[in-house]
């Protein structure tokens, strides 16, 4: 009998120590631990600003200059005075207009002028040019002074240029004659005076190119 006791309790025992460690498996695979994963994002540092600016207004592949001007004068550097008001031009006055070029943009820009045109002047006495230089013009020839197109700067961020638009429209006549007749200027008087309610006017085009620099 104590023989058969002892052997259930064995067995009792060994069942036990089954149960135990098949629990123990089961926790050691079934406990909880820390695991994470995700995807994370990186932002680019800001994107530089590319602005180019011509007389306030962003340049662009066609633009008229709206806010554009002249300064007209006489031969003898007098402001005309015409009827009308300075920005009339007739044979014997010369003028300009400023053209503020500004770099508005985060980067370097390498700005070009270039092709300056004008329309229909060829008849005429009367002459345009593109400059660069120090101040307003005092005359239409300041040889020395000035820099012509085709014009190539540099202009850090920032940075701005003045470019001057350079008309004189002679007279005919040398010396102190003014009276002499001329024909083509006369026809082109008489053009900007056959419709009162239309402006006449003469065109003046070029090209401005403004690419990054590279440093």
């Amino acid at each position: 009998m104590n023989e058969i006791n002892k052997n259930n309790f064995i067995k009792v025992a060994c069942l036990m120590l089954l149960v135990i460690m098949m629990t123990t498996c089961v926790l050691s695979v079934t406990m909880a631990k820390y695991a994470s994963n995700g995807s994370a994002s990186i932002k680019s540092p800001n994107i530089a600003k590319w602005s180019i600016t011509v007389c306030d207004e962003e340049l662009e592949a066609d633009m008229t200059l709206s806010k554009l001007s002249w300064e007209v004068f006489d031969e003898e550097g007098i402001t005309t005075g015409l009827e009308q008001g300075d920005n009339m031009i007739a044979p014997g006055t010369w003028g300009y207009a400023a053209i503020e070029i500004i770099n508005e943009s985060d980067v370097s820009a390498i700005i070009t002028i270039t092709d300056l045109n004008t329309f229909g002047v060829e008849s005429y006495n009367l002459e345009f040019k593109c400059v660069i230089m120090e101040g307003p013009p005092e005359k239409y020839d300041n040889e020395g002074d000035e820099e012509r197109a085709p014009i190539t700067k540099t202009l850090g961020p920032g940075d701005s240029i003045t470019i001057y638009i350079c008309f004189e429209w002679k007279y005919e006549a040398d010396g102190d004659d003014k009276t002499a007749n001329d024909k083509a200027d006369t026809d082109l008087g008489k053009k900007a005076a056959t419709n009162d309610s239309v402006e006449y006017y003469l065109e003046c085009t070029f090209t401005i190119t403004a690419t990054q620099a590279i440093e």
